[in-house]
């Protein structure tokens, strides 16, 4: 049967050679619902007929859309006093990732607002290996901050005075650094696997994610 075309399994690494570009590729990848891939080759080894040419293709593959209803908190917990002030902050937290394209972090920190005002930074407590089109529990730790002025105190209060009463707090959450070393991104199209060490390129690029999500209401308390 002719005419059906070829899977190729194929691992290879390569040189950055523009960083803006690829920092680039990594904001549409993060934020687009789908972007296009073109792919073409040239000089093929392993191959014994001359001019052998992979020609140039698009491949439409799904973005991470900015992982918009994508983050979910599940739970949350304020076990005790941080001795360097504020309150300690554990989170069980899901992510679901809709792209072919699965990131591989060693560590990923957030800073979580609400009403635009700053009330956690989370880093989470182990490496981050977000497959291609999976649901990822996510274990993350931090800081409820300290607010002195009246309008941030009311902030917090409100969230508070909502987890008291059953009721979810919508939060706003923001990628503030990934890495530092050892960084991939899987890509399912033809198995292909791409590394790269120093991750300037990852680091603007995921700084651009703002994902709006909510605490989690556990029922009504009665206190």
């Amino acid at each position: 049967m002719g005419d059906i075309g070829a899977t190729l399994n194929v691992q290879t690494t390569f040189e950055v050679v523009d960083v803006n570009v690829l920092t680039s590729f990594t904001t549409v990848l993060l934020n687009e619902d789908s972007f296009q891939w073109e792919i073409s080759g040239e000089n093929l080894t392993g191959v014994q007929v001359p001019g052998i040419l992979l020609p140039f293709k698009v491949v439409t593959l799904n973005g991470f859309n900015g992982l918009q209803t994508g983050v979910t908190i599940n739970l949350f917990n304020l076990p005790t006093n941080d001795p360097s002030g504020g309150i300690q902050l554990i989170i069980q937290s899901t992510v679901i990732n809709p792209s072919q394209v699965g990131i591989k972090l060693s560590s990923i920190t957030f800073n979580t607002y609400a009403s635009e005002i700053e009330i956690a930074p989370i880093s989470s407590l182990s490496s981050v290996t977000l497959t291609p089109q999976s649901t990822l529990t996510l274990p993350l730790a931090g800081q409820l901050v300290p607010q002195n002025t009246t309008e941030d105190l009311a902030v917090v209060s409100m969230i508070f005075n909502n987890f008291i009463q059953g009721k979810d707090s919508q939060v706003t959450v923001q990628e503030a650094s990934a890495g530092p070393t050892n960084v991939r991104l899987i890509a399912t199209l033809l198995c292909t696997f791409l590394r790269f060490i120093k991750v300037t390129w990852l680091n603007e690029g995921i700084q651009t994610l703002q994902v709006v999500t909510s605490l989690s209401n556990q029922g009504k308390l009665n206190i």
